[in-house]
């Protein structure tokens, strides 16, 4: 049975599902340790902090999460009150995050809970908008309410939580992590009432399985897929740098390279939309050796935050050590799978990481030209995530050790700004590809 009560959160009206008695909870004093630790770990870990965060904000909002805690909590109220700081952050990278979300939601359905069934984008608005069919309404349908709470207002309690760098990168994760977010801050019941624009209404059952865009740890499978479009064109889709499959990955590009030469593959397109990166090697390694023309490198400068963790004896902890770039990967022309063209690369608000490091290395350097539209993180890219326990509640904070500066030292603060600007379209992201594809044989 669910049973819903309006709760009141730092001034936020929110209607939150009553707490399972199952849960167990935790003192005020233990979550009070986890927010100092958070704010400590900041300090301790980040090399410039003030590059993406307003320490004021931040002390504030802290004062005031602070204040609120006042009596024991579940690990999900928890991380209600403490995500509070995740937006202020101002960095993808930076967060106080709910651990083993998989695990978690996986025992939640296995004790008769079940997920939101839609799937959903927020927009530039704070609208909610189907992004897959659902219940005979069409991709682009906008959810105007569900259980009787306005989508707006569900989706603003829920980005008052998402980290990213931008507003435009937390709307994506936060969108493509809805039902996570959702039964963080609702409990779900074994179904949902859900109304759409213009005014009609229906009632889905809740999902019994997680949705594949909220698993950290994709099927290698599910990440890659390839094609060669007309025109003798090459396409690949890539959406992740996971290091854990870097073996795989390997394998596959050495495969696809060399089918793509027997085919007479000209140019080619590689699709990053969807990359939120990982490790570098899978696109020194596995990518570039295949197209690049010229010597580049993948940063000019990084800010390393000397910390109990890295810094050897002879150097001075909370220190910042900057390290030039001065590593030059090399072209591989002789590489008897070496396309002849060029390559493009398709960027999008998704595209983070490792994927921008990727993005501006190539684009500064001439390498490849940048296609789509601007990322949601800046150009500058933050690095080398350390994960934090906060013992008091059970939850984790994640701070990055590492600023990278882009090849070209300009624009640090902005998003990568196409080469090529193509339009995207929501409901068909292969219409980009088409749309790229065009163009391409069009300036041959």
């Amino acid at each position: 049975m669910r049973c819903l009560a309006l709760a009141v959160l730092a001034g936020a009206t929110l209607w939150a599902a009553c707490t399972q008695a199952a849960e167990p909870t935790f003192s005020a004093d233990a979550v009070r340790a986890d927010l100092k630790r958070v704010l400590a770990s900041i300090e301790e870990l980040h090399p410039d902090p003030g590059f993406t965060m307003d320490h004021k904000a931040v002390a504030a909002m802290a004062a005031d999460i602070e204040a609120g805690l006042t009596s024991p909590m579940t690990r999900r109220e928890a991380w209600r009150a403490l995500a509070r700081l995740n937006p202020l952050l101002g960095d993808g990278h930076m967060l106080v995050a709910f651990p083993d979300r998989m695990a978690a939601l996986q025992a939640h359905i296995q004790a008769g809970g079940r997920l939101l069934p839609i799937d959903v984008r927020i927009d530039a608005e704070g609208r909610l908008v189907l992004t897959k069919p659902a219940a005979g309404r069409p991709v682009g349908t906008q959810v105007t309410d569900i259980d009787g709470k306005p989508a707006s207002a569900l989706a603003g309690a829920i980005l008052a939580r998402t980290h990213g760098d931008s507003p435009a990168h937390a709307r994506a994760l936060a969108g493509d992590r809805f039902a996570l977010f959702h039964w963080l801050m609702f409990n779900g019941g074994p179904e949902y009432h859900i109304g759409f624009a213009p005014g009609d209404s229906v009632t889905l059952p809740g999902r019994d399985s997680i949705p594949t865009a909220i698993n950290p740890e994709p099927a290698f499978a599910d990440t890659v897929s390839d094609a060669i479009l007309p025109g003798n064109i090459g396409y690949l889709r890539v959406d992740s740098f996971d290091g854990a499959g870097l073996e795989a990955f390997r394998a596959y590009t050495t495969d696809l390279f060399t089918r793509f030469r027997a085919a007479s593959v000209q140019d080619l397109i590689i699709d990053l939309r969807f990359n939120p990166g990982g490790d570098d090697k899978l696109w020194t390694e596995g990518l570039a050796p295949y197209f690049a023309t010229k010597p580049y490198r993948i940063y000019s400068q990084a800010a390393v935050k000397l910390h109990k963790s890295i810094a050897k004896p002879d150097e001075a902890v909370g220190s910042v050590k900057v390290i030039e770039g001065k590593r030059y990967y090399q072209p591989a022309p002789d590489n008897p799978a070496h396309i002849p063209g060029r390559a493009w690369i398709l960027a999008g608000t998704r595209s983070y990481s490792s994927a921008i490091l990727m993005l501006t290395a190539m684009q500064d350097q001439g390498v490849a030209t940048i296609a789509g539209q601007p990322t949601g993180g800046r150009s500058c890219s933050s690095g080398r995530v350390r994960r934090v326990a906060l013992e008091g509640a059970g939850l984790a904070a994640f701070v990055p050790d590492v600023l990278f500066t882009r090849p070209s030292d300009q624009g640090c603060t902005q998003p990568v700004i196409p080469d090529l600007t193509v339009a995207e379209d929501e409901a068909d992201p292969m219409a980009a590809v088409t749309a790229l594809a065009g163009m391409i044989r069009q300036r041959r």
